[in-house]
């Protein structure tokens, strides 16, 4: 139970910018592409604390001062602020590069 709940909780943010981002390079919604990319970076280091904090409880119940799982979290949490980063240059490359058609008449 633990292992799904983590993978979904770091998840989130992935998926914000990728259904709000995408509606903010349509300009489907009053937010910037910036601000949705800062919310998506405040969201990702909140949940990495709150995750953190939630293995570590689990961690001391069952007395297990290994710590290795911390280099997993990190490592997962760097993967998905590589793929947040990598999405978010190309909807910044979309919304600075692409020209709109005109509808024809």
């Amino acid at each position: 139970m633990k292992t799904e709940f983590v993978l979904l909780f770091l998840m989130l943010p992935i998926l914000f910018q990728c259904i709000v981002g995408t509606l903010a390079v349509k300009k489907k919604v009053k937010l910037s592409l910036g601000l949705v990319g800062l919310i998506n970076l405040l969201s990702t280091l909140l949940i990495l604390f709150l995750v953190f904090k939630y293995i570590d409880y689990g961690a001391q119940q069952v007395q297990n001062h290994d710590g290795l799982w911390v280099v997993g979290l990190f490592a997962l949490t760097g993967f998905g602020v590589l793929l947040s980063l990598i999405i978010f240059l190309v909807q910044w490359l979309v919304k600075r590069f692409h020209k709109p058609t005109e509808a024809k008449e």
